[in-house]
């Protein structure tokens, strides 16, 4: 909601480890656009498959099994100007380089599921890959970091 605030319309957004598919779909409900989720685990994808018929019967938001970013149907729908993943820290800096692929010079990425502790170390790696933090949500113990690609990805 505070990138739609700030008048960002993403035109592709891509719901990395979606679950139970509540970001895509408030993804969809807030920027009414292209959406794409995928999750590694096949009860999540079939969960999400559910919720997304049960609240957007009139859209079909694509669901994939997938590990990360590796997926032939997610390479050809890159990039992405805004990747939301919620999960752990070790796989999302382990996706870094692949996030930084799919992700549009000046994209946004929203990286949660991480603990406050992890928050520096996560945000260093995609620092470091041209990524710059725009805004910190913190709850309890728990942080989400929103952070935007400043510069295109060397590779093609």
């Amino acid at each position: 909601a505070c990138l739609k605030k700030d008048r960002f319309n993403p035109r592709k957004v891509l719901d990395i480890g979606c679950g139970t598919g509540i970001l895509g779909i408030s993804a969809y409900k807030i920027f009414q656009t292209k959406v794409i989720a995928s999750d590694i685990d096949s009860i999540a994808v079939r969960i999400a498959k559910m919720n997304i018929k049960t609240n957007l019967s009139e859209l079909k938001i694509p669901v994939i099994k997938a590990k990360g970013l590796n997926h032939r149907v997610l390479y050809g729908k890159k990039p992405f100007d805004l990747i939301l993943a919620n999960i752990l820290s070790r796989p999302l800096k382990e996706m870094a380089l692949k996030m930084k692929e799919s992700s549009e010079a000046g994209g946004y990425i929203i990286l949660s599921g991480l603990l406050i502790r992890q928050l520096n170390e996560v945000e260093s790696k995609y620092f470091s890959l041209g990524f710059r933090r725009v805004k910190v949500l913190r709850i309890g113990e728990w942080a989400c970091v929103i952070m935007k690609n400043f510069c295109r990805s060397k590779k093609k």
